[in-house]
C-alpha cells in the first residue's frame, strides 16, 4: 500500500467513520464506567505480591488454618467501671449465634494460666518448695511460709529461682479481664470466620456488632470500633471516598485549567470528552482482566486524566494553528496528519514503557503498568477517532477560537546567568536527595486519625502483646515442642516475647505436682496472711488460689482459647510467635531481622507451614529492589529505542535523556526539604516518569536544533509544555489533599516529580541546548519575548527589542 493510500485510508477511518465510531466509544466508555463501579478495592500486603508466590501461598495457608488474623475489637466505656461487665454475657451470647463469629470475650487470656502457674514449675522446684516448707514449720517458723520464696537470715531453708520469684509477682498482677487499670475501659474481642481482607463480611460484622450493643447496651456506655478488622473496613472506605471525590476534582480542575487557556468552552468538551470515554474503556478492561484496583491504581481517574490531556493539548492546539493558518482543507484532518504521527509515536511509546511494567512480580508495579499502558492507549484511540467527528459536531471546524486575554511572555536570560543559575540550585538539591529516607511502618504509611491511634495505644496498653503475632503451624505433636524449644533457645527474649503453642500449653506430670501442691496448701492453711505476703509482696488469697489450683486438660481451656489454640485443622498444631516489643519493625533492620528469623525456621523446619506480616513485606522489599532497577532499565531503553529511532543521532538522544536522568535526584532532594519519604506504595510511579518527563526534552531538542537556539525553542513551546504539565502535576497532584497518608504521599510523589522534569526542561536543558546548537549572537544584546497566545506560534509572531 502507497503513503497516498495509507493516507486515504486513514482519512476514510478517522474522518469518514468519524461520528460513527465516537457513538460506538460512547457505548464501550459508558458499559466501562458500569463495569468500574464493580471493582474491589484491595489494601492487604498480600495484595500486592503474586497469588502464586511462596509468601502469599503460605500466609493463605496459615490464615486458613488459623481461621482469620487478627480481631475486631470494642472498646467499652463506663465512668462507673461497672456498667459495661454487667451486659457483656448477654452481647456475648448473641454475638456467638451468628455464623460470622468464632468466638467473642473478653477475658484475660494469659489469667487461667497465671491462677494455674505453679503447674508450669519442674517437679524439682514443686519438691524444693515443699522442703522449704516442711523445713521451716520444724523450725517452728511457720508464719513466715511463702512459697518458699523468704528472706529469713536465721533460715537455712533454699529459696526459689529469681526468675520463678519474678514470674510469681508478675502473675499476680494479672486481672481476670481485659480492662483499663482503673475499670472504665474493657476490650470485647471478636474473633471472625473469615479474613480481614473480605471487607463485604466485615462491613456485616460491624453492622452485627453494632446492632447487638444497640440492643444491649444502657446509655452511660459508650463504644468505639478498633483492631485490623475495623481499620481495614475504615481504610478501604476513606481511600474509596478520597478517589471519587479527589479525581472528580481533578477532572474539573484540569478542565477549568484548559477553559482558561483556550477560553473555549466546546475546545474542552473537544478534549476532555475522548480522554473520558478512554477512561471508561479501560475501567471495564481493568474489571474484565484484573478485576480490581490497589491504592495505585486506584486513583485512575486523575492518573488518565492528566497523562492523557498531553494528546488532547498537542491536537487542539494544532487544530487552532491550522486554522490560524488558513489552510485549504479539512482542519481536523490537517491537525491530524500533522500531529497524529508524533502523538501516535509519543502514546506508542509511553504505553510500551508502562506495560514493560507489568513483568514485575510487584503487583503495585504490574498492575499500575497495565492499567497505565491500557489507559494511554485508549485515550490516544479515542481522541483519534472521535476528533474530527467532534470538532464538526462542535462546529470548532468553523468557529475561530477565542484569544487569550493574558500574555505569557517569557524573558530570554543570558546563557550564562541562565545555565549556572539553574545548576547551582540543581546541585544544592543534589545534595539534599541524599538525605531521602523509606517509610517502613504500614500503620504510618496510611496515617490513620489521631483518634485510630489513640484507639491502638489503649488496646496495646490493656492487651499487653502484640494483637496479630506470627502463626507457625507443623503436623505433629513432636515437631511443635522442638520449634518451640529452638525458638525460646535462638530467639527469646530478643526477638520474641513469648510463644504459645497447643502442643506445650498443658503440662506433664500434673497428678504427681498436684499431690504435692496438696501438701503444700495443708501446710499453710494455718498461716496468717501478712507471713505469705512478706517476700513476694503478692497478695496471701492469690498464693493460696495458686496451691488450690487442680489438674487440667485442654477441655478446660476457656472456649476461646481452644479454638485459638486449635485452628480450624484437627492435624496441625499451632504456634503463635509474639514479636519483643524492642524489635522496630519501622525499620528495615527490624523487618528484615523477624523475616530472617521465620525463614531460619523454615530451613530447620521444612515441614512448618509459616505465616508473617513481616515477611511478606521483605518479599516486597526485596522484588522492588529487584524488580525496579531491571524495570527501570527496561523503560529507559525502550525509550531510547524510540527516541534514536526519531532523532537519528546518539548525541541528540543522550542530549533528550540527560534532563531525565537529571530531573530523579532534583526530585528526591524536593522530597527531602519537604520530608516527603518514600514506601511501598508510592515508589510504584517512579518508573512512570520515565514515559512522563521525556516528551519534554524530546520537543525541546527537536525545535532547538531547528531554529537553532535552546531559549527560542523554550519560548516557542513554553506555553504547550507548561500546559501538558500542569495537567499532570495537577492529575496527580490532588491527592495531596487525601486524608489517607499513602494517597498523600503518592500526590507528593507526582507533583514534585513532575514539578522537577519541568525545572530540568525549562531551566536547565535550554542553557545547554543553546550552548550545543545556538548560533553566534547578535553584538547588540537583545531581548526576546514571545505571545504564546498560540501553541507553535510562526516565526512572525516573535518580536525582537532593543534593550
Amino acid at each position: 500500500m502507497s503513503e497516498r493510500q495509507e493516507n486515504s485510508f486513514l482519512k476514510r477511518i478517522l474522518v469518514g467513520w468519524s461520528g460513527r465510531l465516537t457513538l460506538v466509544l460512547l457505548v464501550l466508555g459508558g458499559i466501562g464506567l458500569y463495569l468500574g463501579q464493580r471493582l474491589s478495592l484491595e489494601l492487604s500486603l498480600t495484595d500486592l505480591l503474586p497469588k502464586n508466590h511462596p509468601a502469599v501461598v503460605k500466609f493463605e495457608k496459615i490464615t486458613e488454618i488459623v481461621g482469620g488474623v487478627g480481631y475486631l475489637i470494642v472498646v467499652l466505656e463506663a465512668e462507673d467501671a461497672k456498667a459495661h461487665f454487667q451486659v457483656l454475657p448477654a452481647i456475648i451470647k448473641d454475638l456467638n449465634r451468628s455464623d460470622l463469629v468464632r468466638s467473642a470475650f473478653y477475658d484475660r487470656e494469659e489469667y487461667f494460666f497465671s491462677t494455674h502457674m505453679l503447674y508450669y514449675l519442674s517437679m524439682d522446684q514443686l519438691n524444693e518448695l515443699d522442703r522449704s516448707i516442711r523445713d521451716n514449720i520444724r523450725s517452728s517458723r511457720s508464719k513466715a511460709f511463702d512459697l518458699g520464696l523468704w528472706d529469713d537470715e536465721e533460715s537455712k531453708a533454699t529459696k526459689l529461682d529469681p526468675k520463678v520469684r519474678e514470674s510469681a509477682q508478675k502473675s499476680a498482677k494479672i486481672t481476670p479481664h481485659l480492662n483499663s487499670a482503673d475499670g472504665k475501659q474493657l476490650l470485647l474481642m471478636i474473633k471472625p470466620t473469615f479474613d480481614s481482607t473480605d471487607l463485604l463480611r466485615t462491613r456485616q460484622l460491624v453492622k452485627l456488632t453494632e446492632d447487638t450493643l444497640h440492643a444491649h447496651l444502657p446509655s452511660e456506655v459508650k463504644y468505639e470500633f478498633a483492631g485490623r478488622y475495623y481499620i481495614k473496613i475504615a481504610d478501604s472506605a476513606v481511600v474509596e471516598e478520597d478517589i471519587a471525590i479527589l479525581g472528580t476534582l481533578s477532572i474539573v480542575l484540569i478542565s477549568l485549567l484548559l477553559l482558561f487557556s483556550l477560553r473555549s468552552a466546546r475546545a474542552v468538551v473537544l478534549m476532555v470528552l475522548p480522554i473520558l470515554l478512554g477512561i471508561g474503556m479501560t475501567l471495564g478492561v481493568t474489571y474484565y482482566f484484573v478485576g480490581h484496583i490497589n491504592v495505585v491504581t486506584g486513583f485512575l481517574l486523575g492518573i488518565l486524566m492528566g497523562l492523557g490531556a498531553d494528546y488532547s493539548i498537542h491536537l487542539t492546539f494544532r487544530l487552532r494553528l491550522e486554522k490560524e493558518l488558513d489552510k485549504e482543507g479539512d482542519p481536523a484532518w490537517n491537525a491530524i496528519s500533522h500531529s497524529g504521527h508524533a502523538i501516535f509515536v509519543g502514546a506508542l511509546s509511553a504505553a510500551l514503557a508502562f506495560l514493560t511494567l507489568c513483568f514485575s512480580d510487584f503487583r503495585a508495579f504490574s498492575e499500575f503498568g497495565f492499567v497505565c499502558g491500557v489507559g494511554i492507549g485508549a485515550v490516544s484511540i479515542s481522541l483519534l477517532i472521535s476528533f474530527s467527528g467532534l470538532t464538526k459536531f462542535l462546529k470548532l471546524d468553523k468557529i475561530d477560537f477565542a484569544p487569550k486575554a493574558t500574555k505569557f511572555v517569557l524573558p530570554q536570560l543570558e546563557t550564562n546567568k541562565s545555565f549556572y543559575t539553574a545548576l547551582g540550585i540543581t546541585a544544592i538539591l543534589f545534595v539534599c536527595a541524599a538525605e531521602v529516607s523509606f517509610e517502613y511502618d504500614f500503620d504510618k504509611m496510611f496515617q490513620h486519625s489521631e483518634k485510630v491511634h489513640e484507639l491502638t495505644a489503649l488496646v496495646d496498653r490493656i492487651y499487653d502483646r502484640s494483637v496479630v503475632p506470627s502463626v507457625f503451624a507443623v503436623p505433629d505433636k513432636d515437631t511443635a515442642v522442638a520449634l518451640e524449644d529452638f525458638l525460646k533457645e535462638h530467639y527469646m527474649p530478643d526477638m520474641i516475647q513469648m510463644v504459645a503453642s497447643g502442643a506445650t500449653i498443658i503440662p506433664e506430670q500434673q497428678e504427681a505436682k498436684y499431690k504435692i501442691l496438696q501438701r503444700t496448701e495443708r501446710r499453710i492453711a494455718s498461716l496468717k496472711d501478712r507471713w505469705l505476703e512478706q517476700d513476694l509482696d503478692v497478695p496471701a488469697e492469690t498464693i493460696r488460689r495458686w496451691v488450690s489450683a487442680k489438674p487440667f486438660g485442654f477441655t478446660d481451656l476457656p472456649i476461646h482459647l481452644q479454638e485459638f489454640l486449635r485452628g480450624t485443622k484437627a492435624n496441625s498444631f499451632l504456634l503463635y510467635v509474639y514479636p519483643n516489643r524492642a524489635v522496630k519493625f519501622n525499620t528495615a533492620q527490624g523487618v528484615q531481622s523477624f523475616a530472617a528469623m521465620v525463614r531460619d525456621v523454615e530451613q530447620h523446619f521444612p515441614t512448618a507451614l509459616t505465616g508473617s506480616d513481616s515477611v511478606v513485606f521483605a518479599e516486597i522489599l526485596d522484588l522492588i529492589k529487584s524488580d525496579g532497577m531491571k524495570i527501570l532499565a527496561g523503560i529507559l531503553a525502550i525509550v531510547g529505542i524510540v527516541i534514536w529511532l526519531n532523532l537519528r543521532s546518539w548525541s541528540a538522544t543522550f542530549t533528550s535523556f540527560l534532563p531525565l536522568l537529571i530531573a530523579f535526584p532534583v526530585g528526591m532532594g524536593m522530597m527531602a526539604i519537604l520530608g516527603i519519604k518514600f514506601n511501598i506504595f508510592n515508589i510504584a510511579i517512579i518508573p512512570s516518569f520515565v514515559a512522563i518527563g521525556i516528551d519534554v526534552p524530546i520537543h525541546l531538542t527537536h525545535r532547538a536544533k531547528e531554529i537553532g537556539s535552546g531559549f527560542r525553542a523554550a519560548r516557542d513551546l513554553a506555553a504547550a509544555v507548561n500546559l501538558t504539565l500542569a495537567t499532570t502535576m495537577i492529575g496527580f497532584g490532588v491527592l495531596i489533599f487525601s486524608r489517607t497518608g499513602v494517597l498523600r504521599s503518592l500526590g507528593w510523589l507526582a507533583f514534585l516529580g513532575t514539578l522537577s522534569i519541568w525545572w530540568v526542561g525549562l531551566f536547565l536543558l535550554p542553557a545547554v541546548l543553546e550552548r550545543i546548537y545556538g548560533r553566534k549572537a547578535p553584538a547588540s544584546p537583545k531581548l526576546t519575548v514571545l505571545d504564546t497566545a498560540s501553541a507553535s506560534a510562526p516565526e512572525e509572531k516573535v518580536k525582537t527589542l532593543s534593550p
